[in-house]
């Protein structure tokens, strides 16, 4: 048995389902299957093919056809060598309690404290581990040679455990030295810095001074790409930020109908004047051009039958309970029902110190133009061009579908230079927020890196 071995350094928490074992650490079962596939895409290029298809084009290949494992199911093609993963550092296990999960950026409903009597089904933990020493053992050197080639940027474009487009989970191997070209693959970066003033907010009701975590920032920005911020003050009377959704100025460029607008319309949550009337007296800027300012609520018109899904072209929330909203989204598909649809937007956050990290992030390199995730054999499947069913608290038929195509990288271009071409794309209003000086300074950094 030949070896290879390499030691992974973990650059942020990794959720962990199984995370009250003494030993628990990145799997690896999942690190396995992972590279699997990374070796017979980026050999192959064969990022979106279906089983079927990658089935053949392996075994057509004399190299890979000899480094399989022929003792498995030949449906799901696994190579012929063994991973062993041992924990140098000491792991460190946080529990986090309700009022520490929106630290970490969870974006889903959590049970109450009081129902996780079982400590396998608790799911609100994760761990922090310094050093992982990987080993892979092959009978095959030029198997272990190719692994080895491409196993830096296969650490740069994958994450571990639960959340990990969101830079969950990002491990990296100290003795390569190819992060230095993290830009290649995934484009843009922002510095964070846990102990800059204006990463500091103030908790309104214990009226107390805490830092903004590394996920509520990566949440923060990412929110501002896809659905947008609207943060209530505590009597839930007015904003004390808000943040009109980029996306729906990407559609508005294609002269689209915001889908939100006709979520609101179907379901007569909300009408052109009352809208009008919460913004025309705020802004000099709306009185002026009420069509074009960035927080009005007017869009251009558009067939119903031309209407879109647009917030969630970057990840399906199927279920949606926020501020009064009660969305399902159910597939109309008669087979392969679509019910998750991961965000096509990685987050790769590399610690520079303790309380320092370099974030990049970018469209999936792996994905090709049309963005398609998977076969209809797979648990995911091509998401554009579908059609949901929109439900308000069960009720309604209201249907859209997704764009039957979607450039991702132009989209990105887009949202930097729309905000950052747009004086008063954030109401002057919002500018004394910690909100607003986090979200501005990432867009400044981001501005002289588009392309």
């Amino acid at each position: 048995m030949y070896t290879l071995e390499f030691t992974l350094k973990q650059h942020s928490p990794i959720i962990h389902f199984q995370y009250f074992l003494s030993d628990a650490t990145l799997r690896s079962t999942e690190l396995k299957s992972a590279l699997d596939k990374f070796i017979i895409g980026e050999r192959l290029k064969c990022w979106s093919c279906d089983q079927t298809e990658r089935l053949k084009m392996v075994i057509a290949d004399e190299k890979f056809n000899k480094w399989l494992k022929h003792s498995v199911k030949p449906s799901n093609p696994s190579f012929d060598y063994d991973i062993e993963l041992i924990v140098l550092a000491p792991s460190i296990k946080k529990i986090l309690q309700v009022s520490e999960l929106k630290n970490y950026g969870f974006f889903g409903n959590q049970p109450n404290e009081d129902s996780f009597k079982d400590e396998e089904k608790f799911k609100k933990a994760v761990i922090e581990t310094g050093l992982i020493k990987l080993t892979i053992k092959s009978p095959y050197i030029e198997l272990l040679g190719e692994i080895d080639k491409i196993i830096a940027k296969f650490f740069l474009l994958k994450n571990f455990g639960t959340r990990q487009s969101k830079g969950f989970g990002c491990f990296y191997p100290i003795e390569k030295h190819e992060y230095l070209q993290t830009q290649k693959n995934l484009p843009y970066y922002f510095d964070y810095n846990r102990d800059n003033i204006e990463y500091k907010k103030i908790v309104h009701e214990q009226k107390t001074l805490k830092h903004y975590e590394l996920f509520e920032v990566i949440k923060l920005f990412y929110n501002t790409l896809r659905s947008g911020i609207n943060i209530p003050n505590h009597n839930q009377t007015d904003s004390v930020f808000y943040f009109k959704s980029l996306m729906w100025a990407y559609a508005k460029s294609k002269n689209e109908h915001w889908d939100k607008k006709a979520i609101k319309n179907e379901y007569k949550l909300g009408s052109d004047a009352g809208e009008d009337t919460k913004w025309k007296g705020k802004s000099t800027a709306y009185k002026s051009d009420p069509n074009n300012f960035p927080l009005g609520y007017k869009d251009s018109k558009s067939k119903k039958d031309e209407r879109h899904i647009w917030r969630d072209i970057l990840g399906l929330s199927s279920l949606e309970n926020a501020g009064g909203w009660k969305l399902s989204k159910d597939h109309n598909g008669n087979e392969h029902k679509i019910t998750r649809f991961k965000s096509p937007i990685i987050f790769k956050p590399f610690k520079v110190n303790e309380n320092q990290y370099r974030v990049f992030f970018g469209v999936d390199p792996t994905l090709n133009s049309q963005f398609k995730i998977g076969a209809k054999n797979n648990s995911e499947a091509e998401i554009l061009g579908k059609q949901f069913n929109v439900k308000f608290h069960g009720n309604g038929n209201l249907k859209l579908k997704y764009p039957v195509s979607f450039d991702y990288s132009d989209y990105l271009k887009f949202a930097i230079n729309t905000y950052n071409s747009t004086p008063n794309w954030i109401e002057n209003t919002y500018h004394v927020s910690n909100e607003f000086h986090i979200i501005d300074s990432i867009y400044k950094q981001l501005k002289l890196q588009v392309i």
